[in-house]
């Protein structure tokens, strides 16, 4: 306040933002797909309580067109999530990036991404990685959006792997039910190249506890806040935990619970997961036994 300012550069600036309208109420953080999920009070300058009001109108699920995300919230827990399958902080042509902000398959009000350096080099936390042999995984950067609508929203994008000329095509496909998103991937690589999904991390200043069963694994925290995935096709028994210290904004401590596919046969195969983020209770053993049924009759 009273600091010297420049009357022009102001109505510059606002000018500009005014370049970055999309339609429907919204705005590009520059040219491209550079949809933030703070948007709302970053572009049009929303008080604490205006933004808070607007998480709590989200009850159930919300498809937002112009940026291809879905917005599912539960009124027991209060948490908002947000499933991207548009928004990835690149120009449309050109060379791209991925950046954890963006690239991520989804987010909430409760998580924060793993974004310190060495986590992002593991890139574990929602994403769907390829995997090369000695372990490094794909990177997610120009997103290109197929759908949105409803309770359903998909997407695509050629997975980069580090030191390899060829690029992989991965589809991406979300269905969101309560506190659930059923995540359908279709993937196109050669054998040697395993498949692996993150769930969302979670973060406290203790160690969050873990746990693991054939296709299935968790994350919890002291305060009950639970990310869990669920293999339902294409994964091995064989799950995993990603733990890391001074990644994520929530905590010191984080972790995120993971699937992997190793052992293909090469050539597009499909991989089925579900993924949660709760503060209620979740039986990941049952689930996985009722909807890997439902599943299989499904597919006969």
């Amino acid at each position: 306040m009273g600091a010297p300012c420049s009357r022009s550069d102001i109505g510059g600036g606002l000018d500009r933002i005014e370049d970055w309208y999309v339609g429907d109420g919204w705005y590009t953080n520059g040219h491209g797909r550079n949809f933030d999920y703070y948007i709302g009070w970053a572009m049009h300058l929303y008080d604490g309580a205006r933004a808070a009001a607007a998480r709590r109108a989200v009850r159930a699920v919300h498809g937002v067109a112009r940026a291809r995300w879905l917005l599912h919230g539960t009124p027991q827990d209060g948490i908002v999530r947000l499933i991207n399958h548009g928004s990835d902080h690149n120009p449309l042509e050109g060379p791209a990036t991925d950046d954890p902000h963006y690239a991520k398959l989804a987010y909430s009000t409760a998580t924060s991404p793993e974004a310190a350096p060495h986590a992002w080099v593991r890139a574990t936390d929602n994403h769907l990685a390829l995997l090369a042999p000695d372990g490094t995984p794909s990177r997610r950067r120009r997103i290109h959006p197929l759908t949105c609508e409803d309770r359903r929203a998909s997407s695509r994008h050629d997975a980069y792997l580090p030191g390899c000329d060829e690029t992989f095509p991965v589809e991406s496909t979300s269905l969101l039910h309560g506190p659930w998103e059923l995540r359908v991937h279709r993937v196109e690589a050669p054998a040697d190249i395993a498949v692996r999904e993150g769930g969302y991390a979670v973060a406290d200043s203790a160690r969050p506890h873990s746990a693991q069963g054939p296709g299935w694994a968790l994350t919890r925290t002291e305060s009950g806040l639970t990310s869990v995935v669920v293999g339902l096709y294409g994964w091995d028994e064989e799950t995993g935990v990603a733990e890391e210290v001074e990644a994520n904004a929530f905590g010191p401590y984080s972790a995120a619970p993971c699937l992997r596919a190793t052992g293909r046969t090469g050539g597009p195969s499909v991989h089925v997961s579900l993924v949660a983020l709760t503060r209620d209770s979740v039986h990941p053993e049952a689930l996985r036994t009722t909807l890997t049924r439902a599943v299989r009759t499904t597919e006969r």
